[in-house]
């Protein structure tokens, strides 16, 4: 039952998505960037800060909902369960776009 429950992302992870600013928000790939180096400094898994890295660099976009999907997807039963992969994509994302100025 837990190994059903970690292959989901959280519950709250699709309203979540649904609810970001689809206009894009400049420096935000930059920004989402930063915030996994510095996770993987503190002490982050390196295979999942390279995936995050990887993954945003080759995306080009700066639009939120598609930034989150790609951090997802990098790393969703790769190196982090769906359910880890859901909470650190909100983390990552919520807390960039807070340093680029946006309310959520």
């Amino acid at each position: 039952m837990i190994m059903d429950f970690l292959q989901k992302p959280c519950k709250e992870y699709d309203a979540w998505l649904e609810g970001l600013p689809k206009q894009a928000v400049e420096g935000l790939a930059d920004e989402c960037a930063h915030w996994i180096r510095c996770w993987g400094s503190g002490g982050g898994d390196y295979s999942t800060e390279a995936c995050i890295t990887e993954a945003i660099r080759t995306e080009h976009s700066n639009c939120a909902p598609e930034i989150a999907v790609t951090i997802f997807e990098s790393v969703a039963n790769y190196s982090k369960s769906a359910f880890e992969a859901s909470i650190l994509t909100m983390d990552i994302v919520n807390e960039s776009l807070r340093e680029c100025g946006m309310e959520l």
